[in-house]
């Protein structure tokens, strides 16, 4: 069990001074496998809730390493004064674990927008909205940048921690030059659009959370 803390700019450091009530409210198993190519392991999760466990929404992290099986080493030629290493990847996922504790605050606004001069980045500024009577839950959701009925791109699963209030986000929209080409009608704006997210391919643009239009 890991935790990270999440920047201004939605990325993830860890942090190892963290010992919150999940440390021990969470158990899992088995702690290590060994798994065969293309096999599959359950892993089993049980959690407690202890009477401090916060409201809102809790966050942490379950870190699966892959240690592959030590090789043999092979003998290498070097020559006088050369040293030779040998490197194994060790690679590690971490699976987000969300408890929920009573009602919260997951609404999230598009708070600010501005453009780049060439057109090639918009800024945004993803905000929890204001609500002072709920703590604070995971803001979660997808965005979508349109021109009319052209969707120019798509960022999926982009989510505001219960720690942060707002995070700003970098959208590419270099694909926009060739739809503005086609469009001969003065005028042209841009949608942005954030959306439920939506677990497969695809938009869930039934259900808005929030928008902004801007002009080119």
């Amino acid at each position: 069990i890991k935790q990270f803390k999440q920047n201004s700019e939605g990325g993830f450091s860890p942090d190892d001074a963290w010992q919150g009530v999940m440390l021990r409210s969470l158990k899992y198993s088995p702690r290590r496998t060994e798994l065969l190519p293309k096999g599959s392991q359950t892993i089993k999760l049980m959690l407690t809730k202890y009477d401090d466990l916060p409201p809102g929404d809790s966050v942490v992290y379950l870190a699966i390493t892959n240690i592959p099986a030590a090789a043999p080493a092979e003998p290498v030629q070097t020559k006088s004064g050369e040293i030779n290493l040998s490197l194994t990847a060790i690679h590690e996922i971490a699976l987000p674990v969300v408890v929920r504790k009573g009602r919260v605050n997951d609404a999230g606004i598009i708070s600010h927008v501005a453009k780049n001069k060439d057109l090639k980045t918009l800024s945004i500024r993803l905000e929890r909205a204001a609500n002072s009577t709920l703590p604070a839950g995971i803001v979660r959701g997808d965005i979508s940048v349109w021109h009319k009925e052209h969707l120019i791109f798509l960022m999926k699963g982009k989510y505001i921690l219960p720690d942060n209030n707002f995070i700003d986000v970098n959208l590419n929209i270099e694909g926009l030059a060739s739809v503005l080409a086609k469009d001969k009608q003065p005028g042209a704006q841009l949608k942005i659009l954030f959306t439920e997210p939506e677990e497969n391919n695809g938009i869930n643009d039934k259900k808005i959370i929030d928008e902004k239009t801007i002009n080119l």
